[in-house]
């Protein structure tokens, strides 16, 4: 269990840096603008509290099952990291799409796209760390 708790760590790393970077430069300016379009429904910039909570949790969930699946290393976690991550952030756009009239088709494709590749970039982290740092 001592593995599963440094991959998680570790995957919740992987997932602040890259998530910086999308932020930066892929959601930055969509936000600002929500914020001003829609006042007092929209953070111009994340709530970082609940964005790590949702970053550790996610970055545990993938550990646990990444550990349980047998991904141990760089290129099974990333692999498989991208399509857990992708499958659960598309679960996520495709309700967005059906909720909320203001969330557009291009943030659907966008947002889907680079949540699956983030999550592969944590994963292959996960999966990493599971190898080594085996109980």
């Amino acid at each position: 269990m001592k593995n599963v708790a440094i991959a998680t760590i570790i995957g919740f790393i992987a997932s602040f840096v890259f998530g910086i970077a999308a932020f930066t430069l892929f959601y930055e300016q969509a936000s600002a603008d929500a914020a001003a379009a829609f006042p007092g429904c929209y953070h111009a910039e994340p709530n970082l509290v609940i964005g790590f909570g949702a970053a550790f949790i996610q970055s545990l969930l993938y550990a646990i099952c990444a550990n349980k699946m047998g991904f141990h290393d760089l290129k099974s976690g990333a692999i498989n990291g991208a399509w857990f991550g992708g499958m659960v952030w598309l679960i996520v756009n495709i309700n967005n799409l059906a909720i909320f009239s203001a969330y557009e088709t291009s943030m659907f494709y966008k947002d889907t796209l680079i949540s699956l590749l983030w999550s592969g970039f944590a994963g292959g982290a996960i999966g990493w760390a599971l190898g080594k740092f085996k109980d």
